[in-house]
C-alpha cells in the first residue's frame, strides 16, 4: 500500500544529490571497463514548477519567432533615390552594349570590305577558265567516243 503521508511524495535534495553520484560513478566505471552503462530512468530533477518550465519554453518558442522574423523585417523596398541609382546603372549598361555592338558591326563591314577589295584584285587568269567555252562540247564529245571505243 501507498503511503498517505504527504513528506513522502517529495524527494529530499539529498537523495538527489545520492543519486547524481551514483550514475556518474557508473559511468567512470563503464568509461574504464570499456562498457556503457544502461541508461537510468530518473531524469535530471528540476526544482521549477510546471509553470516556470512552461514559461520558459514559450520564451524559447517566442524568441526562436522573433528571431525567424528579423530577417524577414530585412527586405525593404526600394525608395526613390534606389530606384533612379538602378535606373542609371541599367542605362550604362545598356550604352556599353550599344557601343559594343556597333564597333562589332564596324568591324565586320571593314572585313568585308577588305574581302571585296582583294577579291577585285585578282589576277585576271586565275578567274579565266582554261579552256575557251566552245571546246567544252567538244571535249565531252569526245570523251563519250573513246569510252565507247574502250568498251568494244
Amino acid at each position: 500500500m501507498t503511503s498517505t503521508n504527504p513528506n513522502s511524495r517529495f524527494i529530499s535534495e539529498a537523495a538527489i544529490e545520492e543519486a547524481r553520484q551514483e550514475r556518474s560513478e557508473a559511468w567512470k566505471r563503464a568509461y574504464e571497463s570499456g562498457t556503457a552503462p544502461e541508461p537510468s530512468d530518473a531524469s535530471d530533477y528540476d526544482p521549477r514548477t510546471l509553470y516556470e518550465r512552461l514559461q520558459e519554453q514559450r520564451a524559447k518558442k517566442t524568441e526562436a519567432l522573433a528571431e525567424s522574423r528579423r530577417f524577414a523585417n530585412q527586405i525593404q523596398r526600394l525608395d526613390d533615390d534606389d530606384i533612379e541609382f538602378i535606373d542609371t546603372v541599367d542605362e550604362r549598361e545598356r550604352q556599353k552594349q550599344l557601343e559594343r555592338r556597333r564597333e562589332e558591326r564596324a568591324a565586320l563591314a571593314a572585313f568585308n570590305e577588305r574581302v571585296a577589295e582583294r577579291s577585285t584584285r585578282l589576277p585576271a587568269t586565275a578567274i579565266k577558265p582554261s579552256r575557251p567555252a566552245g571546246s567544252e562540247h567538244a571535249a565531252l564529245a569526245s570523251y563519250a567516243s573513246d569510252s565507247e571505243s574502250d568498251s568494244d
